[in-house]
C-alpha cells in the first residue's frame, strides 16, 4: 500500500490488535489522533461493521489502466496436443530426461529410446536422423500410435521389470492379450515368446491337453487376438470348446451371434463332424465285440456306453477317451487277457485319431 506522509513509529510496548471486530468499546492507546486541519495524511485503521454509504466522485479511485498486450513478453508457443491428449499421472511414464513422446490415443507417454530399445522396429526408427520440421513436444520427437493406451502401460510395466512382471499365481488374459499385440506388432520377441505360452497354457495347440480354462468368455477375443498375432494354432482348442458348450447347451445365444457367419458355419460344421466320430467309434465297438467271448462282449459294451454317454452330460469326447486310456483297470476286472488287448486298441487308436482330425473338423 502506498502511504502518503510518515507513519508514526509504534513503540515497544505496542500489543497486538486481537479484539473483536465488532466491539466498539474497544480502543487503541497507541493510535494518533487525526485532525481535519492535520498538514499531513495517516493511515487509519477501521475496526467494526461500517454502514454502507454511496461513494462520492472525489472518493472513487482512479481508473486503472487496460494492460496493453505489447507490454507483455511473448511466452513459448502452446502446443495444441496439450489441448487434445491426457499426460498420464503414472510417473514411470513421463520421464523428465525422456528423449521420445508416443502418443498412444488420449495418452502420452514421453520415454527414454533405450527403454523402447528392446524393440526391433523402435530400434530401427531411432537410428534414422530426424527429418526437419517433424513434431515435437517437449522438446522431444513425437510418434503417433494407434493401439489403446491400455497395452502400452502394461508392455511399460514389463519393461521396467521383466521378471516380476509375471510373477502371479493367476495372470489375467486382458495382461497376456495387451503384452502379446504390443510385442507382435513392435516385434519384442522376448516379451512375445512368454506371453505367447501363457496363451498356449489356456488354449493349448493339442486339444488333448485343453482343460477348463479353454472355456472362459475371454474365447471369443481370442480368435480375433490369433488373427492379429499370428497364433493360428489356438484357433482349434478354441472351436473345440464353443462346440462343446453348444452341444451341452451352455453357450449363450449372444456369445454365438458374436462370431462373423463364416465362423459360425465353422462351428456348425465341426460339431456334425465330431458327432459323426463319435457314431463311428460305436460302429468299430462293434465289430470289437463281435469277435469277443460273450461274457467279455456285455462287459466291455456296457463300460463304452457308460463313458460315452457323459459326453452328453457334462464332459467332452476327447477328456473321456483320455480317461479311459489312462485306467485300463476299470474294465480290466472281469475281461480275459484276449479280449481286452483290442479294447485297448480302440481306445488307443481312437484318441489319437480324434487329437490328429479336431483341426480339421473346424477346416483349419
Amino acid at each position: 500500500m502506498e502511504i502518503n506522509g510518515n507513519t508514526p513509529s509504534r513503540g515497544s510496548s505496542s500489543r497486538p490488535l486481537k479484539r473483536h471486530l465488532d466491539d466498539p468499546s474497544f480502543h487503541d492507546p497507541d493510535a494518533v489522533p487525526i485532525s481535519s486541519t492535520s498538514s499531513q495524511a495517516y493511515p487509519m485503521i477501521r475496526l467494526g461493521r461500517r454502514a454502507a454509504s454511496p461513494p462520492s466522485p472525489s472518493s472513487a479511485p482512479p481508473k486503472r489502466r487496460l494492460l496493453d498486450p505489447a507490454d507483455c513478453a511473448p511466452g513459448p508457443p502452446r502446443n495444441p496436443l496439450l489441448d487434445n491428449y491426457v499426460v498420464p499421472s503414472y510417473k514411470p511414464y513421463w520421464y523428465d530426461d525422456g528423449n521420445v513422446v508416443l502418443v498412444v490415443q488420449d495418452h502420452l507417454f514421453k520415454l527414454r529410446s533405450q527403454d523402447l530399445a528392446c524393440s526391433d522396429i523402435f530400434a530401427d526408427m531411432f537410428s534414422l536422423a530426424q527429418p526437419e520440421g517433424a513434431e515435437t513436444l517437449d522438446g522431444c520427437p513425437v510418434v503417433q500410435l494407434t493401439d489403446k493406451p491400455q497395452d502400452w502401460m502394461l508392455t511399460l510395466q514389463w519393461v521396467d521389470d521383466p521378471v516380476q512382471f509375471w510373477q502371479k499365481y493367476d495372470i489375467p488374459y486382458e495382461t497376456i492379450a495387451s503384452t502379446l499385440r504390443i510385442s507382435t506388432k513392435y516385434e519384442i520377441t522376448a516379451l512375445r515368446r512368454i506371453a505367447a505360452r501363457h496363451v498356449y497354457r489356456i488354449w493349448p495347440r493339442n486339444a488333448r491337453k485343453m482343460d477348463e480354462r479353454a472355456f472362459r468368455s475371454d474365447r471369443l477375443d481370442a480368435i480375433q487376438l490369433a488373427s492379429d498375432c499370428d497364433l493360428p494354432d489356438i484357433l482349434p482348442t478354441i472351436f473345440y470348446s464353443l462346440a462343446i458348450d453348444k452341444q451341452l447347451g451352455r453357450l449363450p445365444p449372444a456369445a454365438e451371434q458374436a462370431l462373423s457367419p463364416f465362423d459360425q458355419q465353422r462351428l456348425v460344421a465341426g460339431m456334425h463332424r465330431l458327432s459323426e466320430f463319435q457314431q463311428h467309434i460305436l460302429q468299430d465297438l462293434d465289430i470289437v465285440l463281435s469277435e469277443q467271448c460273450a461274457p467279455c462282449t456285455q462287459h466291455i459294451s456296457s463300460y463304452w456306453h457308460r463313458k460315452l454317454d457323459t459326453v452328453q452330460e457334462d464332459s467332452w469326447l476327447l477328456r473321456v477317451l483320455e480317461a479311459m486310456y489312462g485306467s485300463l483297470e476299470d474294465v480290466a476286472e472281469g475281461v480275459c487277457p484276449d479280449c481286452l488287448a483290442p479294447h485297448w486298441d480302440l481306445v488307443d487308436s481312437s484318441l489319437k485319431t480324434l487329437e490328429k482330425m479336431i483341426p480339421r473338423f473346424f477346416g483349419f
